[in-house]
Order: structure tokens, then sequence, then C-alpha cells
């Protein structure tokens, strides 16, 4: 069963530390499928909690499931 969202919100920042760990600390402010996106993330996680490095212009978000 698909249900579309007709308000997802996307949040756009020019550098963050991760839009993962953003989402954490700030998940009471979003609602379900909220986007968060940015140009360069500092602190990126890859799989198994490794370090990565997002360059400029990477497709870099996440986005929150209740």
């Amino acid at each position: 069963m698909k249900e579309n969202k007709e308000n997802v919100k996307i949040y756009k920042f020019d550098v963050i530390d991760s839009t993962n760990d953003y989402l954490r600390r700030d998940h009471n402010n979003h609602e379900e499928f909220d986007v968060i996106s940015a140009e360069i993330q500092t602190h990126s996680k890859a799989r198994r909690n490794n370090d990565w490095v997002s360059l400029e212009g990477m497709a870099t978000f996440s986005f929150f499931l209740n």
C-alpha cells in the first residue's frame, strides 16, 4: 500500500555535520518523509560506522521515517 505525502518538506543546508546525525538530534521537529539535504557533510557516516567524505555536488541526504 502506497501512502501519498503531499507536504514533504525538504531542508537544504550548505554545510552540515551529518544529515543522519541532524535527524537523530532533531527528529521531534520533523514529520515522516521530511528530507534533510546538504551540499557538504563534514562528519558523514558510511556503513558499519565508517567515516567518509562527501564531495561538493554529491547527492547527500537523509529522510525521516516514523
